[in-house]
């Protein structure tokens, strides 16, 4: 009965951990990395290996008959749920460049979680990082972290010479594609492993056996130009350095905006300027924390895991953007309509109008959810709604929600990062005075740590209707002009 007491053990050591507690159980383990993949592992690994001895002692029928007695559960986690759960911890490492050591025995940055993960998941993840991934560096750390810990009692597993051999294997197979590569290779180690006449390898014992990811950021973090902008993004995520220049940030302004509108006499805007080229402002307490929970009820039903673009012009699920969304009309849910309103009313652009803007989008982020940097200006005429409504002259992206760790949304080329922040809103143009895309506004969301889901609410206003509202000028001109009022 190794299995039984091997997901007992495991259970009793992270959620068990939490019950009878006050807070909400499911929220704690969902927002939570290593209870929410210690969950999936258990519900995929363990479980199965419970049913598959069960069946041999007790027979199906046993399992029949209990079906009709309990809750069946919509959506049972499968292999694929723990999949998507392994490459979540892998990119959140990886971009991160979070030490492994710490992360396994609970730590997320410099906050204690209380809760890590056993050698079995770490051999689990690292085997997953070798076969399924180009993530070689973190193959190895991994398989390397595992030999480093204890096993478990219940566990009977793999043991340390299997582990030895499975760790040179790994290492062989991250030189020969180091070797072979002619790529960008930031998942490697900066050299091969294995090198001299010996090709010995020493259980972590080169000092020089530092992360390609890491040798470049230290090189090149900063630099604006296209080929660094997965470098800042890195950067800007995990906070690490200061991208910005002092003269840039000594540019940047704070404000109470009370001019545009008379409405904002008596509740004065709260702005913040994240940068200047591109502008982006972020705008605090746009919306209150009961309204940010009623949005975010009223959407959960509808998501659908989010799609990208494909090169036929349709739409795929892809692992640079890991989230769910859905899209709520004016016409069907108030809500909405009063986002629009709102948003017509801080920017001074036509939203509420037909074919002004765009439905408003909900997405929601777990853990490890992220969306790689990219461009919002869609720049394809065939796109159906792009001769009527022109193109995204411009983002108001809502936070529904606040992230304890990660979350940000960044601007790789402005080497800004606007905090997710219950309430708040971030506001950017996508085109210039002549319509063209500004290609300084690539943003991505950086992944979730801890503390999510991160719930964001997109309104993306059109081109075509903004003739009556939009000046014909690429920013705002003089600092007397930026302190009494939004861009345009």
């Amino acid at each position: 009965m190794n299995p039984i007491l091997r997901y007992l053990e495991d259970y009793e050591t992270s959620s068990g951990l939490i019950l009878g507690t006050t807070v909400d159980v499911v929220q704690i383990v969902i927002a939570h990395p290593h209870l929410a993949f210690r969950m999936l592992f258990r519900f995929v690994k363990d479980l199965l290996e419970i049913q598959n001895i069960s069946n041999q002692l007790i027979g199906q029928e046993f399992w029949d008959e209990l079906e009709q007695e309990v809750v069946v559960i919509p959506h049972w986690p499968v292999q694929a749920d723990l999949e998507e759960g392994v490459e979540a911890l892998l990119r959140v490492t990886f971009i991160y460049d979070l030490e492994l050591d710490k992360f396994a025995n609970g730590y997320i940055k410099e906050v204690f979680t209380g809760f890590g993960l056993t050698r079995r998941h770490c051999i689990y993840i690292g085997n997953y990082a070798r076969e399924s991934t180009n993530y070689y560096a973190l193959a190895v750390e991994w398989l390397e972290l595992a030999k480093s810990l204890v096993p478990e009692k219940t566990m009977a597993g793999i043991n340390d010479g299997e582990l030895d051999i499975l760790i040179i294997s790994t290492v062989i197979k991250h030189d020969t594609a180091f070797e072979a590569t002619k790529d960008y290779a930031n998942t490697f180690f900066y050299r091969k492993i294995l090198s001299g006449s010996d090709r010995k390898y020493e259980y972590k014992g080169f000092v020089w056996r530092m992360k390609q990811r890491t040798r470049d950021f230290q090189t090149w973090r900063g630099r604006p130009e296209p080929q660094y902008h997965e470098i800042n993004f890195w950067g800007l995520c995990s906070g690490v350095g200061d991208l910005q220049t002092d003269f840039e940030k000594s540019q940047l302004h704070c404000w109470y905006e009370t001019k545009k509108h008379p409405y904002w006499i008596i509740n004065p805007l709260k702005i913040e300027e994240l940068s200047q080229e591109p502008q982006v402002l972020q705008i605090y307490n746009v919306l209150s924390a009961a309204k940010c929970d009623s949005v975010i009820v009223t959407a959960e039903p509808f998501l659908i895991p989010s799609r990208v673009v494909d090169y036929k012009g349709g739409t795929m699920r892809s692992k640079t953007r890991t989230s769910f969304n859905t899209w709520l009309p004016e016409e069907d849910f108030p809500q909405s309509m009063e986002i629009a309103k709102i948003t017509e009313l801080i920017t001074g652009l036509n939203v509420v109008e037909s074919n002004a803007s765009e439905f408003l989008q909900l997405a929601s982020y777990n853990f490890g959810g992220h969306y790689h940097y990219h461009l919002d200006a869609i720049n394809d005429p065939s796109e159906r709604h792009f001769q009527v409504k022109g193109d995204r002259i411009a983002t108001f992206m809502l936070y529904l929600s606040d992230v304890e760790i990660g979350g940000q949304t960044a601007f790789v080329n402005a080497r800004a990062t606007a905090q997710p922040i219950k309430g708040s809103a971030v506001f950017w143009y996508n085109l210039d005075e002549t319509g063209s895309i500004d290609k300084n506004t690539f943003h991505g969301a950086c992944p979730v740590i801890l503390g999510g889901p991160k719930w964001v609410a997109n309104k993306w206003i059109r081109y075509n209707k903004q003739f009556s509202t939009k000046r014909c000028e690429s920013r705002i001109s003089s600092k007397s002009e930026l302190m009494n009022g939004l861009r345009y």
